[in-house]
């Protein structure tokens, strides 16, 4: 019996993935400081076509009684429906009054949830509202939904991880000795990167017992010319750390270099502080959110990127 609004978002997880949709739990942020909804209950997403997203925004009430549900859900739902283009209010099931003709007159969707099987029920289907904002859309709500569906697309299902939907948003494969090839969305500009990522002390020491200065410097040199290499100290609580070596073009990081940031990662292992850990990438920037590509160009350039890098990975014996 579900006695809590929480209990519904996993009840609800289930049913989404049950129709093939990659779903976010209680983490996606809507980067829109004009409405005071942040953080969206439920997000399922999916390919519509090739270059279309079916994505869909769920907000969850329990309150005492179906119709109370319904409208404690109305503000968030409105607002909800600026950003995304089908939007669903999910309650315990039961009657709701009239909060149903508020639903059907502004395209809010509803699901019911059987209190005691926990079935879900689609009682009404979202239409796109007058409301949406396409530019919002594409914006501050797409490209996070993308780079999950891309590593799904190239990695299946569960073999990959995702996370930080609250604050930028990124997906990963991780690899041995903790080295992943990750995809990043950066929302201050909009660029979505991609490229290795390595932020794990065990990583490090692992790659550092068979790591040749050598063999690594001559992988860089082969890049295109966009690719960046930078390393930083990571703080913990979030904090910003100080640079060991600052972002440069890649194929242009020369040995001494390498010494310096070899060095700089070794004297942060060595002090093995739980508030610090060293963290490297080697990255390029992919699309922006004001392109539209295809489902087939999205996973090219991540792709891409894989082929471009396996020198590295494979001179780091993570491949």
């Amino acid at each position: 019996m579900i006695v809590e609004e929480r209990e519904m978002y996993h009840i609800l997880e289930d049913y989404f993935k049950r129709k093939d949709y990659f779903v976010i739990v209680d983490q996606f942020s809507l980067f829109n400081p004009e409405i005071t909804s942040d953080i969206v209950d439920v997000v399922a997403v999916n390919w519509a076509h090739e270059n279309l997203l079916d994505a869909i925004a769920v907000e969850c009430k329990m309150e005492k009684e179906p119709k109370i549900s319904a409208l404690a859900s109305i503000q968030q739902a409105i607002e909800y429906q600026i950003c995304f283009p089908k939007v669903y209010v999910a309650t315990q099931e039961g009657d709701i009054k009239y909060a149903k003709t508020f639903f059907e007159l502004n395209g809010v969707g509803h699901l019911a949830i059987d209190s005691s099987s926990t079935d879900v029920i689609d009682k009404l289907a979202p239409k796109k509202s007058v409301l949406f904002d396409k530019s919002v859309f594409n914006l501050n709500i797409k490209d996070r939904l993308i780079i999950v569906l891309v590593f799904r697309d190239i990695f299946g299902k569960d073999n990959f991880r995702y996370g930080e939907m609250n604050t930028h948003g990124w997906a990963a494969k991780d690899f041995r000795s903790n080295v992943q090839l990750n995809c990043c969305y950066d929302p201050d500009d909009g660029i979505v990167s991609s490229g290795l990522n390595l932020e794990r002390k065990q990583g490090f020491r692992s790659l550092h017992k068979k790591f040749n200065t050598t063999e690594f410097h001559e992988s860089l040199k082969d890049l295109p010319d966009d690719y960046i290499l930078g390393v930083c100290i990571d703080l913990w609580p979030r904090g910003e750390g100080e640079w060991i070596f600052q972002n440069r073009q890649a194929n242009k990081v020369s040995k001494k270099d390498l010494d310096i940031i070899v060095n700089g990662i070794k004297a942060v292992l060595m002090r093995n502080r739980a508030t610090e850990r060293p963290h490297m990438w080697i990255s390029h920037d992919v699309w922006s959110n004001k392109h539209c590509l295809s489902r087939d160009e999205y996973a090219s350039k991540i792709k891409t990127t894989l082929v471009e890098l396996q020198p590295i990975f494979t001179c780091l014996g993570v491949m």
